[in-house]
Parts: C-alpha cells; sequence; structure tokens
C-alpha cells in the first residue's frame, strides 16, 4: 500500500498521470485514506485540470499547509482567487519562516577537520 502511495507521487510528479492515478486508486482500495495515495492523484487531477477531482482529493486529508497550497492551485485555476488566496496564504507564511537550506544537512557548519 505504501509502495503504491510513493509510485503513485513519482508518476504524478513526472507527469506520467494515467499510471499515477492507477497507482493512486489502487493504494486507495486498500486503504481508502492513504495519504500519500490521495496527495499524488489529488497532483495528478490538478496537472490534468479535473480541478474538481482534486480539490475533492485536497479536502480529503487533514489541512496541512501544503495540502491546502495544492488545493488553492485548483481554486486559482478554476477562478476562486478568494478560495485561493485563502489556501495559499498560510504556505507562504511558513515559506517565510523556513530556514533558507533545502535540508538539515544543507544547513550545518562544516566540522573543522582534526588530524
Amino acid at each position: 500500500m505504501e509502495a503504491l502511495g510513493y509510485r503513485c507521487i513519482e508518476r504524478a510528479a513526472a507527469g506520467d498521470l494515467p499510471r499515477a492515478i492507477e497507482d493512486c486508486n489502487a493504494g486507495l482500495k486498500l486503504s481508502p485514506y492513504d495519504g500519500k495515495s490521495l496527495r499524488g492523484r489529488a497532483l495528478a487531477y490538478l496537472k490534468m485540470q479535473a480541478l474538481d477531482l482534486a480539490i475533492a482529493d485536497y479536502d480529503a486529508e487533514p489541512k496541512k499547509a501544503e495540502l491546502l497550497y495544492g488545493r488553492g492551485l485548483a481554486r486559482q485555476a478554476k477562478g476562486d482567487t478568494v478560495g485561493a488566496e485563502k489556501d495559499i496564504e498560510p504556505q507562504k507564511r511558513f515559506r517565510l519562516a523556513s530556514p533558507p537550506c533545502s535540508s538539515v544537512t544543507a544547513c550545518r557548519r562544516p566540522q573543522p577537520h582534526h588530524e
């Protein structure tokens, strides 16, 4: 189940949308509220401009900033600027508060070399 969710997300991100949706649906048959499968399918639907389906999947999971952002993009594409801004704004604040590096290891200072 978890492997299907990861593969679903990878395929959606790579643009292999029909196969992504197949993987997502298979994962959701095994576990109807699998977050990875819901997120991957929502992303695939968003890329396909199936905006109502994308919003439904984003709504099916707890309200996390990254999910609200995806739903905001779908709402924006539908012309719902007020709803889009409500969803996108928390992610903007999160990004401004994040450190200017992409990972914990990138943020670490180099350790002195002892011989």
